[in-house]
């Protein structure tokens, strides 16, 4: 008993010693790292942890640390084995920024990436591409470079300057994305230009998925969960969306979440998620806390009046399975459901009294990830209702930001199936291989059947150099004439065509 509680203490003494050592003001891990966040989905089916989550992205160092941390005395703690002992080599390299605690710490180029979209058609589009406009022409030059400043554990600043070229602009400097952050105990603080994916999904997300270019935000953020015992860990999240879109009807609409997760076990978690997506020029606008509290109520759905706005709930759960380790070939992986609704009967509101509570409009996707920690498999099932994306205050646009889905790519009154395969030849020489079949218009009387198979590459030069080759062939029955993104005409006129991204990567 004795023995017990010595190493008990000696853990905790450890771990905050550990912690002391790690900054609450840590850099966000950029959605370009596309390998970084594979290693973590890795870890996490192997060796979970209630402290961390894999389904509100993109992660902060502090919050990957947790999951990765490697000290052999914190072994019994985090469920350290050599399988996230080699996953946290591998990730170590994307921790690009350097910290200093004594004083400013100032990376002005932490990670540089050029990018090449091409297609042999123009008007297509390149799914989960960040928004890139590619309208009468067929392909995009970009060049990102990320730097940052940080003030001992004041604060922090990150920047992605993009220079970008098509046919259909000159070269073009931006602002691409930025992050001003402050962290506390639990919670980081951030004004940013960024992206929320919100759920568990891999090749997309019903709410907020990563089709869309990185727009201004703040948010609040659980990084270190709160630990209320024998419920396990709780997490919040809220955060406030101006999107700049000046080719929709309502130009410039806006987007307020939130979410509430609980991990009863490492291997479990369950969360609600929640999207008031309103405004926009000819839309109301709001500007007291009785306006939001009402928005927050949806006491006034549907009503017609000035409160009635596009409200989405979701919720989703994710099973890890480090039990596979027990098979001899796999090491873990993660069984995943998302629900959301559009619209719900509830008796506080105003067009249900009287009425049972009940959720309408179900959309949901059903996944699974296996892994060997050097390959994996992803499958995933998709269906979209009729009605989502396309709610009467948005007119033809909907759901939209620039003509891109803000959920998932598929878009409405459809169904999806996708699969995966990923393996590394060597620690240099990687390949993956996958593919999908995507039918919309399921309530209409002409379907569109869209068949997409992917081969890619990727190869290490050196852990900090990466060349990704990655080619799509996408075979369409019928072509969509209509413009808006949420409505469908489907004529008798058969489309194929070849999209290739080149990306070449430098990590500091």
């Amino acid at each position: 008993m004795l023995k017990k509680l010595f190493i008990s203490l000696l853990i905790l003494f450890l771990s905050i010693n550990v912690y002391a050592k790690i900054f609450k003001t840590t850099d966000t891990m950029s959605l370009d790292n596309d390998y970084f966040y594979r290693l973590i989905d890795r870890a996490n089916a192997i060796s979970p942890s209630k402290y961390f989550t894999d389904n509100f992205k993109p992660y902060s160092v502090r919050e990957t640390i947790v999951l990765l941390n490697n000290d052999e005395n914190l072994k019994e703690l985090f469920v350290i084995d050599k399988d996230i002992e080699k996953i946290s080599k591998k990730a170590k390299s994307f921790y690009s920024f350097h910290y200093n605690n004594k004083k400013i710490s100032f990376n002005p180029i932490q990670e540089a990436n050029l990018k090449l979209d091409y297609s042999t058609k123009e008007n297509t589009k390149f799914n989960n591409s960040f928004g890139a406009e590619y309208e009468n022409t067929n392909y995009d030059l970009r060049l990102n470079v990320k730097g940052g400043l940080q003030i001992k554990d004041y604060f922090l600043l990150s920047y992605t300057f993009s220079l970008e070229n098509n046919e259909n602009d000159d070269v073009k400097l931006s602002l691409y994305r930025f992050n001003i952050k402050k962290g506390v105990k639990h919670l980081s603080i951030s004004f940013a230009k960024d992206n929320i994916v919100l759920g568990p999904g891999y090749f997309g997300n019903l709410l907020l998925s990563k089709n869309i270019k990185p727009e201004l935000m703040v948010s609040i953020k659980t990084e270190i969960p709160y630990d209320l015992g024998f419920l396990g860990t709780f997490r919040w999240y809220m955060w406030h969306i101006w999107f700049d879109d000046d080719e929709r009807v309502n130009k410039d609409p806006k987007l307020w979440g939130m979410r509430l997760s609980l991990k009863p076990a490492d291997w479990f978690e369950i969360a609600g998620s929640r999207i008031i997506y309103y405004g926009g020029s000819g839309n109301p606008s709001y500007s007291s806390v009785s306006d939001y509290w009402k928005l927050f109520t949806a006491k006034d759905e549907n009503t017609g009046n000035k409160w009635d706005t596009e409200q989405i709930v979701g919720a989703d759960a994710s099973l890890y399975l480090p039990f596979l380790k027990k098979t001899g070939f796999l090491k873990g992986g993660k069984l995943y459901s998302e629900y959301t609704w559009t619209d719900i009967t509830a008796p506080w509101q105003t067009e249900d009294k009287g009425k049972d509570f009940a959720l309408l409009g179900a959309s949901y996707t059903q996944g699974l990830f296996l892994t060997t920690g050097r390959t994996d498999l992803h499958f995933e099932y998709t269906k979209i209702s009729r009605i989502n994306y396309n709610n009467h205050n948005f007119a033809r646009d909907g759901y939209t930001d620039e003509k891109y889905l803000i959920g998932h790519y598929s878009g409405r009154d459809s169904k999806s199936f996708f699969a995966e395969i990923y393996h590394e030849l060597n620690d240099k020489f990687h390949l993956f291989v996958g593919g999908a079949y995507i039918k919309r218009g399921l309530n209409l009387p002409e379907q569109q059947k869209v068949k997409i198979g992917y081969i890619g590459t990727k190869y290490f030069f050196t852990p900090r150099i990466i060349l990704d080759l990655k080619a799509n062939y996408v075979k369409e029955d019928k072509v969509d004439t209509d413009p808006s993104p949420v409505y469908y005409n489907f004529v008798d006129d058969k489309r194929s065509y070849t999209q290739i991204f080149f990306n070449i990567k430098f990590i500091q």
